[in-house]
């Protein structure tokens, strides 16, 4: 009789507790949420890619594009397009052709790159739209073991940052053959992107959990229209070719067998798009190698910082600097052209970067005059 009332017990407690978690979590979730919804990536609706006031760089690039996608921006006279900007945009550095559908504008000032991005009368007039690309502004990193049943917008709510802002969360699906289709299924792994370009924070709270953030690395893009890298179909403007044995047609046209497949990229005895062809494989090393974001303690323990681990060094060094006259004349000189250019023109950020870049360029004009003197 004992055991069967602790067994009771212990059944009542088991269902108690699925209760009291899932009320617990049902203050993030939302009635209205459909099961369509709840896997679709969650963007912060007040957000827009901006450059940072310390964004670093010479050159902050905007992207333009015609609005009337049957007059694309390549396609108009450049000329009339480089007086418009010369007369009614401030801090162009110089205009660049990206291809037929893409402009860049490319300003020496952050703060410039956002005034032309919030100048909707010349957007409207010009009929173009203007984008900052999302390398430069944002950064992404993946966190795992989350509960496959809680939705994008479900995480965003309880997920918490102390040093960056959070702007997007996406779950990863996962391809699952079922039958003759194909379906998406949660795994466990969520993307979340920041609005920083600099670096990953160490970890996120997920709730009471503290979770490490890992670097994201993207999949490979391959067009399967022209089986290219590096673009996707609904993007392409190439000829179509077939991905098993390369003409010029849909591979549901195609009467090759799968076994006599022949890859448009390293010829070997499989279709283009095969994860198994040499080409691909050595495609994802490559972009593998260049996904290297640093965390907060590896920018720390960057080259770019040595430290002054001994104090009487340091002592020594600011003794040093101290004691050259000239030199504090270039450091004062620095300071006071980077304040002057800033009540003249309103548009210099008065700041370390821009004092050490003054800095750097009296002294390179320096050397230059002294070698000159010399000769």
């Amino acid at each position: 009789m004992g055991g069967k009332k602790r067994k009771k017990k212990e059944q009542e407690y088991e269902t108690n507790s699925v209760i009291q978690s899932s009320d617990s979590d049902s203050e993030y979730s939302d009635a209205s949420e459909s099961p369509l919804d709840k896997y679709k990536p969650y963007r912060v609706a007040d957000y827009s890619r901006r450059y940072p006031e310390d964004s670093p760089g010479h050159e902050h690039v905007v992207f333009i594009a015609s609005s009337d996608e049957n007059v694309p921006i390549g396609s108009r006279d450049m000329m009339y397009l480089s007086n418009s900007f010369t007369r009614f945009v401030k801090g162009i550095k110089y205009l660049k052709k990206v291809n037929k559908y893409r402009m860049g504008v490319v300003f020496d000032n952050p703060n410039m790159a956002n005034s032309f991005l919030d100048n909707a009368t010349f957007h409207r007039e010009h009929r173009i739209t203007a984008s900052i690309p999302a390398a430069v502004t944002e950064i992404t990193g993946v966190i795992t073991n989350v509960p496959s049943d809680l939705s994008n917008k479900t995480i965003f709510k309880v997920l918490s940052t102390t040093t960056k802002k959070i702007i997007c969360v996406r779950r990863i699906m996962r391809k699952v053959k079922e039958g003759e289709s194909y379906n998406l299924q949660p795994t466990q792994t969520v993307a979340i992107t920041f609005a920083s370009c600099a670096s990953l924070p160490d970890y996120v709270y997920l709730k009471m959990w503290r979770v490490p953030v890992l670097p994201y690395i993207p999949p490979i893009k391959q067009c399967f229209r022209c089986l290219r890298y590096g673009h996707l179909a609904k993007f392409c403007k190439n000829a179509e070719r077939c991905s098993i044995c390369t003409e010029g047609h849909s591979f549901k046209n195609c009467n090759v067998s799968l076994a006599n497949a022949v890859c448009i990229h390293c010829k070997g005895n499989h279709i283009a798009i095969s994860g198994t062809c040499p080409v691909k494989k050595q495609k994802i090393i490559e972009n593998k190698n260049k996904i290297i974001p640093q965390s907060y303690s590896e920018t720390l323990k960057n080259n770019a910082f040595p430290s002054l681990t001994n104090p009487k060094n340091s002592q020594e060094f600011q003794k040093l600097v101290l004691s050259d006259t000239k030199m504090l004349s270039f450091i004062t000189e620095a300071i006071i052209k980077v304040i002057t250019h800033n009540k003249i023109n309103n548009n210099t950020i008065v700041n370390t970067k821009t004092i050490a870049d003054t800095l750097k360029d009296i002294l390179k004009t320096n050397s230059v005059c002294s070698e000159n003197s010399q000769v």
